[in-house]
């Protein structure tokens, strides 16, 4: 998580210097542009209980929180000499704050995604083929866990079947970690005939 906030941060400074009010207030509404799928969601869920009167208290609640770990990062940073400030209200990434971004995203891109994804039942028969390299066999036993808590049923080497949505957070993760055209999805009619419903584009990461 504190990676996340910290990326998120450093992404938005590394395109223009921004006054911290600003960066703040992105920070807690717009959803970070570099977040994983499961905590943009998080934030998308937490900036529409802002304009409910309902959940007013867990909004500023939240709030709060978030403005803790922000401007706690913010500290951390200036004192790193990877953020610096230009005047009394504007902040700025330093040369080492574009290398230190660099890196994190490079570690980002080559950490392992979660295996939990959201359930959502399907009144189709899906069926998952793939052929991942055994050079990249821990991507093979990922894949494999992640159908297995979809509730997809392994019918043989490769080959899973189940009447569930592939989430659009995995397919965003496979195309990421370079597994295009390795994984392909296909849908059983009622008639018992095969549809490709996708190959997995890098162009085109959504089913349903």
């Amino acid at each position: 998580m504190h990676g996340d906030f910290t990326l998120s941060l450093l992404a938005q400074l590394a395109e223009k210097a921004r006054e911290q009010a600003d960066l703040l207030e992105s920070f807690l509404l717009s959803g970070p542009v570099a977040l994983s799928p499961r905590l943009v969601q998080r934030k998308r869920e937490l900036r529409r209980r802002i304009y409910a009167r309902e959940h007013k208290e867990y909004f500023y609640e939240e709030r709060r929180k978030i403005e803790r770990r922000f401007y706690s990062l913010l500290q951390w940073l200036e004192r790193d000499g990877i953020v610096v400030r230009k005047g009394k209200k504007k902040l700025s990434l330093t040369s080492r704050g574009f290398v230190y971004l660099k890196n994190l995203r490079s570690k980002r891109e080559r950490a392992v995604p979660s295996r939990e994804y959201p359930v959502h039942k399907s009144d189709t028969l899906i069926m998952v083929a793939f052929d991942i390299p055994e050079r990249e066999k821990w991507k093979r036993r990922w894949f494999r866990e992640v159908l297995r808590n979809l509730g997809f049923v392994f019918l043989q080497k490769s080959l899973w079947i189940g009447k569930v949505k592939i989430p659009e957070e995995l397919l965003e993760d496979i195309v990421r970690l370079g597994l295009v055209g390795s994984v392909e999805i296909f849908e059983i009619s009622k008639q018992g005939s095969l549809r490709q419903v996708t190959g997995v584009q890098e162009n085109k990461s959504r089913f349903s």
